[in-house]
């Protein structure tokens, strides 16, 4: 009887961190969230010019109280908010690596258990770095366009209802920006450790994937199933590295 050879299967490519995404995507926007508080109790009550509210206790993170007329109007206040926020709300660095850490493990599990620890080639301060500015730009552009929709509304008379209802989209687009720069910093640094452990792994090309659906690019739709050598991508560079690249 002829021996039969025992098919080995192909080993399957991790997905995307989906999990490690929505730990990024969740503290985003918490802080979006929070800065959203911030506006509607601080700033919109000082619109109304007969609302004698206080505010700065919470954001302080002591007893003090000071009354909104203190600070000379919203945009004043706007700037009080901003320099507490940030002191009360540092972007902690060690969260950022734990994501890295993450992204490690899942494939370090596939690519060689022996092989731990995040590569020294991945250059995680950069990234961190990147990170940081990132959180920083989207908390600081979303309070800089609240103080134009308030100065916009006050020029021009417009309720505090309608500012309100204008700084609520705001609000919204600043939330649809987190999760694309939760998804577009997990895919990079997903791409970077998944082409480091390939290599050290002895894995010297792989094969482009795309998420297959209509939001695809073009570009990257003429890659699928096509292989590369990790060392002479195409002009796209590595999956996941694009901007918003969904490929693996």
């Amino acid at each position: 009887m002829p021996l039969r050879r025992r098919r080995t299967k192909a080993r399957k490519a991790p997905a995307f961190p989906t999990g490690v995404e929505a730990r990024y995507r969740a503290m985003m926007l918490r802080r979006i969230r929070a800065l959203d508080r911030l506006v509607r109790t601080e700033i919109l009550p000082a619109l109304d010019p007969m609302d004698t509210s206080k505010a700065g206790a919470k954001i302080l993170g002591g007893g003090d109280e000071l009354r909104v007329d203190a600070f000379g109007g919203p945009l004043a206040l706007i700037a009080f908010l901003r320099a507490a926020f940030v002191r009360a709300n540092p972007i902690p660095p060690e969260f950022l690596i734990a994501l890295v850490s993450a992204v490690e493990r899942r494939l370090s599990a596939v690519f060689g258990a022996a092989i731990v620890g995040i590569p020294n080639e991945i250059p995680v301060d950069g990234w961190i770095s990147e990170n940081v500015r990132l959180i920083t730009s989207l908390q600081s552009d979303y309070l800089d366009q609240v103080a134009e929709i308030i100065e916009a509304a006050q020029r021009g008379g417009i309720s505090t209802k309608a500012t309100a209802e204008m700084i609520r989209a705001r609000t919204g687009v600043a939330k649809s920006r987190a999760k694309l720069i939760a998804r577009d910093q997990i895919a990079t640094v997903n791409a970077q450790i998944t082409r480091q452990r390939q290599t050290e792994a002895g894995v010297s090309h792989f094969i482009w994937r795309t998420s297959q659906d209509e939001r695809v690019r073009p570009s990257h739709e003429a890659l699928e199933g096509q292989e590369f050598a990790w060392n002479a991508p195409p002009v796209e560079g590595i999956p996941g590295e694009p901007i918003q690249c969904r490929c693996t």
